[in-house]
């Protein structure tokens, strides 16, 4: 439950959550996917998950953006008053071309050099994709695909390698893998 921006629960640690939140979508247009991506490590970090646990992957430079009004910041409602959901202290582990299917997998299989390497079975963990996606695939920068097959045997397998307990997986985009 989520009350106030912050999680209500007397059985989950935030030391015990790790997270894989993935923004795959590049251009201005798409915004709002970064900033769904944002939203969710903003969450995870009110709520004391430390970025050790949390891998963040951006696939465009949105804050820098010469289309952007607020240079080196982004605001969910586009008003510079509240505080930007990107600022220094935005630990994204993967952006721009390091966004790939590949990638992707290695962090959650914990193979890649910023990964969920640290899970057990008794982890509680969150994969969120945001992005564009069609009827059973999810785009990544509009050159690649993972597709449902993809996450159910990566589902899989993180379970015979006992690596959560509890997993949750979001997929937000147009079809959601359908």
């Amino acid at each position: 439950t989520i009350r106030g921006g912050t999680f209500a629960s007397t059985t989950t640690s935030s030391s015990n959550i790790h997270a894989v939140i993935v923004s795959s979508s590049r251009y201005w247009f798409n915004y709002r996917h970064a900033m769904n991506a944002l939203g969710i490590y903003r969450v995870l970090k009110n709520n004391g998950v430390p970025d050790s646990q949390i891998i963040l992957m951006i696939a465009d430079e949105y804050a820098t953006n010469s289309r952007n009004p607020f240079k080196n910041g982004m605001y969910a409602n586009g008003v510079s008053a509240e505080k930007s959901w990107y600022s220094n202290e935005t630990e994204i582990d993967y952006r721009g071309s390091d966004v790939t299917v590949q990638n992707f997998m290695k962090a959650v299989l914990g193979t890649a050099p910023k990964s969920l390497d640290n899970t057990n079975s008794d982890s509680n963990l969150l994969i969120y994709l945001t992005g564009h996606g069609g009827d059973q695939f999810f785009k990544f920068q509009d050159e690649e695909e993972l597709t449902a097959q993809d996450i159910a045997n990566l589902a899989e397998e993180l379970h015979k390698r006992g690596k959560f307990s509890q997993s949750l997986w979001i997929a937000d985009t147009c079809q959601a893998f359908t």
